[in-house]
This record gives structure tokens, C-alpha cells and sequence, in this order.
């Protein structure tokens, strides 16, 4: 596991639980809801998850390595990635 200064999971080995943990709530209200099939509903979910993860993370990196970028550059790419899906 890749931990931070505090003991705390660091951000990108946290990205794949909150995705499954997000996915699993999203799909069972949807099954519930919607009815179908719970493994298409979190298949759905997951995938949507992963993208908005990947999306995030993608928006981080960009904000945590700004200082290579010129402050107009470093807000194109930040709304480039934010606004992509």
C-alpha cells in the first residue's frame, strides 16, 4: 500500500475504493430503483466511476505540476481535463 506522511492511504492507491465503494452503492440503488440486472447496473457504475476518477486524477496532476506551466497554460489544461468527459 503507498501511504502518506500521516499513515493515511495516499491519493492515487485510494482512487480504486472509492470507485468500487462509490459503484456498489450507485448500482444497488439503481437495481432497487430501476430494477435489471445489479452485475449490468455495476458494470455501468464502474465504468462511469473509473472515468470520473481518471478525470480527477488527471485534473490533480495538472494542478499539482503547474509551476512548469505558465499561469494561462496551467488554466487551459486545467479546464481541458476537468471538462473532457
Amino acid at each position: 500500500m503507498v501511504s502518506s506522511r500521516r499513515g493515511h492511504l495516499a491519493w492515487g492507491a485510494r482512487l480504486p475504493q472509492h470507485a468500487a465503494g462509490q459503484s456498489v452503492i450507485s448500482s444497488s440503488l439503481n437495481t432497487t430503483i430501476n430494477g435489471g440486472s445489479f452485475k449490468d447496473n455495476l458494470t455501468n457504475a464502474l465504468l462511469a466511476n473509473i472515468g470520473s476518477q481518471i478525470n480527477a486524477e488527471g485534473a490533480k496532476l495538472i494542478g499539482d505540476n503547474g509551476e512548469v506551466l505558465g499561469s494561462e497554460e496551467q488554466k487551459l489544461n486545467f479546464d481541458e481535463a476537468t471538462h473532457a468527459i
